[in-house]
């Protein structure tokens, strides 16, 4: 069983960071959300609580049952979960005179402390939170302190619990490192054996235990990401893997192509489902959880599929940058049941891209392509004729050489939004590109904020 730290998420800016420094010390760790946790199981070496816009003073701030967790296994909190820990057991956490933000002179008050074990009497760290910790719980042993903040950091006694209220994830905390490596490998005794390049062993061997000898669909979409896990499974021993492509008037021909050409090179059978998706009223309406109503309908559409095809699981290529509070569909794959192992592995996009280079996989640089849905304004109603613009206009700047791009419908006006470094080859083009998007739009604007 995979040894591993469990992030807890309270949806921080920098829970993907602090993820990443873990990874970086060869440490294997997962990010759950703080209402959806998983087993507590022996795999677990350690718990780390994430930081958050919410002030734990707000009627709707973030709560977790901790009862599993706080005092049976190593636990950092780290700014929102420090505060937390310090005022649901009794502490008092209010309002700071002034936001703190910003780079602030840590000084070491108990040096032979576990978690600040080498690190300097004073150190920089980088700080952002609006509130403070003013008294702590019995029990609480303050180990830092700044100038401003008084409880930085504490330990509490009889139990492998500590909290700081900054970020040593971020590049300005300069001993932040050094703190991480204390907690991850001194307090919870990770071997920092894993590395990236066994993931693709760690999520076979994962997969294989959690769907024993099931018929499994894996959603292809041609992506980076479930290129990269149709790879994974064609190494899966034993396993009844099909891929499976949705195909609607919101995806490009292309993808139909790469998904093909995946499916081909890992060996797995393919199907196509059709989706008229622009029948569903509740996505052509636009809303802003359009997402969540189309990823419904298209795993409504697979779910049939798979159970006529005698298929039980279904797994999709969603990775660990996908944040769920910027990605509506999220919420549709949890209710369809749907695994995505690259998430529940804290595999970023990097990660992803990185590995499929190391694999040969020719989507390894493809650029992250959204569906052609989301070139089209939110409240304002989808077409298939505006569908249609959008990917002809798109495919001809292909044709001339531009990557990486988007062209926007804005009400009959195409924004065309690119890298910095190709402004300069559109306006050599300007004529020719203006002759050719102005059968499909009524107007052509450039976006003058690079992508």
């Amino acid at each position: 069983m995979q040894e591993k730290i469990l992030i807890i998420d309270f949806g921080s800016q920098y829970t993907q960071l602090i993820a990443r420094r873990v990874r970086e010390l060869s440490v294997y760790c997962e990010i759950h959300p703080f209402n959806h946790l998983p087993a507590i199981d022996a795999s677990v070496r350690g718990v780390i609580l994430s930081g958050s816009p919410f002030s734990v003073r707000d009627a709707e701030a973030p709560r977790i049952d901790l009862s599993a967790i706080k005092g049976r296994l190593p636990l950092l909190g780290v700014c929102y979960g420090a505060q937390y820990l310090a005022q649901h057991f009794g502490g008092e956490v209010t309002p700071a005179p002034s936001r703190e933000y910003g780079r602030a002179m840590l000084t070491v008050v108990e040096p032979d402390d576990r978690l600040m074990e080498g690190l300097p009497r004073t150190t920089q760290v980088w700080m952002s939170h609006g509130d403070t910790i003013t008294r702590v719980p019995d029990g609480y042993r303050i180990v830092a302190s700044t100038a401003e903040v008084h409880v930085a950091a504490y330990r509490i006694e009889g139990e492998p619990t500590w909290a700081i209220q900054f970020h040593p994830e971020v590049y300005h905390s300069t001993d932040g490192v050094q703190l991480l490596r204390n907690f991850v490998v001194g307090i919870c005794g990770c071997a920092q054996s894993w590395t990236s390049e066994s993931f693709v062993e760690t999520t076979v061997r994962e997969l294989r235990e959690k769907i024993g000898d099931d018929k499994v669909v894996l959603g292809l979409s041609g992506g980076v990401d479930s290129c990269f896990l149709a790879y994974a499974a064609s190494r899966v021993e034993g396993v009844n893997f099909a891929a499976y492509y949705v195909q609607s008037a919101f995806q490009p021909e292309f993808e139909l192509t790469d998904a093909l050409r995946a499916a081909k090179e890992a060996g797995l059978p393919f199907k196509i489902i059709s989706v008229d998706i622009l029948a569903c009223e509740d996505v052509v309406r636009n809303p802003t959880d359009r997402c969540c109503h189309c990823k419904k309908h298209i795993f409504s559409a697979i779910c049939r599929a798979a159970a006529a095809d005698g298929y039980k699981t279904i797994l999709d290529g969603t990775n660990a940058s996908d944040a769920e509070d910027d990605r509506p569909g999220m919420r549709a794959l949890r209710e369809a049941g749907v695994l995505s192992p690259l998430r529940e592995c804290g595999l970023t996009k990097a990660d992803i891209r990185r590995l499929a280079r190391e694999a040969g996989l020719f989507t390894w640089n493809k650029p992250a392509y959204a569906c052609l849905a989301t070139r089209i304004p939110p409240g304002e109603l989808i077409t298939k004729n505006k569908l249609h613009s959008v990917e002809a206009a798109e495919n001809f700047l292909f044709s001339l050489g531009f990557s990486d791009l988007r062209v926007r419908s804005v009400n009959g006006t195409a924004k065309l939004q690119l890298k910095a470094g190709q402004f300069d080859e559109l306006f050599k083009q300007r004529e020719h590109v203006l002759n050719e998007l102005r059968q499909y739009f009524d107007a052509v604007t450039l976006d003058l904020e690079p992508r």
